[in-house]
């Protein structure tokens, strides 16, 4: 081997050494996300899928093909279709009334806070501090303000002259109430909208001043428009959120007469709770919710024309 041939094959030898040594260091890093992905996302997800097609009890496994799914869609006398579709339809029930309030009051929240005025930073600060509170811990507060006939908020009818209100106590208001409730969490769509808003270029508001547009004028042709990527953003994070609906089981349980009793809950007890646990139709079910989430979700995406990127 000459010594030209010998210096090539060295700068070659050196090329890959530092290219493998580059490529070696990225995957170093990035094996711990890898790993995580693997043993927590990926491997849950497959086996769960497995699971939906077989009786499993946590002991015995059986193959039992797409029974499980029929059950689902089993709407006849002794069927399990009527009430995982009660669960499914409460969930629903609740998801249409809860996503629009949600987004109407954290939105017309972030208008009023987005003036520039002394002592507004601390006020968003109070309304955002809700948010840090876990639902959980949120919801049992809740539920002992609006205990009854003792709680805080009966006390103070009470003293008003009022009479008392059931709230959580009985079937009729648990739903209405917990709607209600849960939009204490509005301070975290408070401080996406305020972002968006605050991106908003100051000159379309100086233009149509000139033109001698008013507020409502310039809320419904230049904020709304402006704000509308931000506003598809939360809708898509309520939908899946609100369809796997689940803190409400801590301090609620189902509910008086399944009230409550939300499709998210229906799989964790079906898998969880009793003498015989199914984790095999719990999966079943897990995979129902997924699809009709991926469904929606793809509506949203297909029909997102509204939406002005402004290109």
């Amino acid at each position: 081997m000459t010594s030209k041939s010998l210096k090539k094959f060295q700068t070659h030898g050196e090329r890959f050494l530092r290219v493998f040594k580059n490529e070696y260091s990225n995957w170093l890093f990035m094996s711990p996300f890898i790993i995580g992905f693997l043993v927590f996302v990926a491997y849950p997800i497959i086996t769960s899928l497995y699971y939906s097609f077989t009786d499993y009890n946590g002991i015995k496994l059986t193959q039992i093909g797409f029974f499980n799914y029929q059950d689902i869609f089993d709407f006849s006398k002794f069927g399990m279709g009527k009430d995982v579709w009660k669960s499914f339809g409460l969930t629903g029930l609740y998801s249409i009334i809860s996503i629009p309030l949600n987004t109407i009051l954290s939105y017309a929240l972030a208008l009023i806070l987005k003036k520039n005025i002394k002592g507004i930073k601390i006020v968003r600060l109070l309304c955002y501090l809700p948010v840090l509170i876990p639902g959980i811990v949120s919801g049992q507060i809740w539920l002992d303000m609006l205990g009854y006939p003792e709680g805080l908020i009966n006390s103070w009818l009470v003293n008003l002259g009022l009479p008392k209100q059931t709230f959580y106590a009985v079937e009729a208001t648990q739903l209405s109430t917990l709607i209600v409730t849960s939009q204490w969490g509005i301070g975290g769509g408070m401080i996406i909208w305020l972002a968006a808003l605050e991106n908003i270029p100051p000159t379309l508001y100086e233009a149509a001043e000139i033109d001698g547009a008013k507020y409502f004028t310039k809320l419904f042709k230049i904020t709304l428009p402006m704000s509308t990527p931000i506003i598809f953003y939360n809708l898509i994070s309520a939908i899946i959120g609100c369809l796997q609906i689940f803190d409400s089981y801590a301090y609620l349980g189902r509910g008086e007469n399944d009230a409550t009793y939300f499709i998210s809950i229906r799989i964790y007890v079906t898998a969880f709770e009793g003498t015989v646990h199914q984790y095999g139709f719990a999966c079943a079910m897990a995979w129902v919710l997924f699809i009709i989430i991926a469904i929606l979700t793809g509506i949203m995406f297909k029909s997102s024309k509204w939406v002005f990127y402004g290109d």
